[in-house]
Parts: C-alpha cells; sequence; structure tokens
C-alpha cells in the first residue's frame, strides 16, 4: 500500500510550491512516528514523538529543526492526514525500544559473527 497525504484542510494560501511539496511528503516522517493525522488534538504527541526520536539519536529529517521552528512548522500542518497505521503511545514505544535494543545486539557484528 503507498503512502498518501490529504493536505485538502490545510491552509496553504501563500505557500510555494516547494512548501507545498515538503506537506506532501510528510506521510514519511509521520510514518516513523506512528500518528495518521496533525490536528489540535494530535499535534502535542506528533511533537512529543519526533522530539524523543531525535533525543534518541533518530531524526527524520535532513537537517537538525529547532523546538520552537518545528513546532511552527507542526502548528502550519494542521489538517494533514495520512494512510499510516496509528499506533497507541506504548505500542510506539515499544517499537522503537525494540529497534535499539536490535542496534545494539548488532552493533560491529560483521557477517558470519554472532552475538554472545
Amino acid at each position: 500500500m503507498a503512502l498518501t497525504s490529504d493536505y485538502r484542510t490545510v491552509n496553504t494560501n501563500g505557500w510555494t510550491e516547494e512548501q507545498i511539496e515538503s506537506l506532501s511528503r510528510f506521510c514519511f516522517p509521520m510514518m516513523s512516528i506512528g500518528m495518521t493525522e496533525i490536528s489540535d488534538e494530535t499535534v502535542d504527541e506528533v511533537y512529543l514523538r519526533f522530539r524523543i526520536r531525535e533525543k534518541l539519536g533518530v531524526s527524520s529529517f535532513v537537517e537538525k529543526i529547532k523546538p520552537r521552528e518545528f513546532s511552527s512548522l507542526l502548528d502550519s500542518y494542521k489538517g494533514l492526514k495520512t494512510n499510516v497505521g496509528q499506533e497507541k503511545r506504548h505500542v510506539w514505544v515499544n517499537r522503537i525500544v525494540k529497534s535499539l535494543i536490535q542496534d545494539v545486539q548488532y552493533e560491529g557484528l560483521g557477517q558470519g559473527d554472532t552475538i554472545r
């Protein structure tokens, strides 16, 4: 299934083509945090999950974004809906921790090496 973004309800008046293109591709970062949409009800959770990923040294973005700028960006994206499956916080945290465990277990192993 292809990821999709529905941004018809996002106020994009005065936006450049580049800004709209970034918005249309935001479904990919949303997948990394297991969130379906950005709305008044979800914006704080979306922000929290992205910041947690950043604190763990895993970012969904090419460049680091200052917290206030990122908060403003998310506010401007309110209304965005994706077809990403919604994960409850504990399910998402569990997925992130499992990924970290796997990273640590396989860190520095070459092909054919085994975990102790």
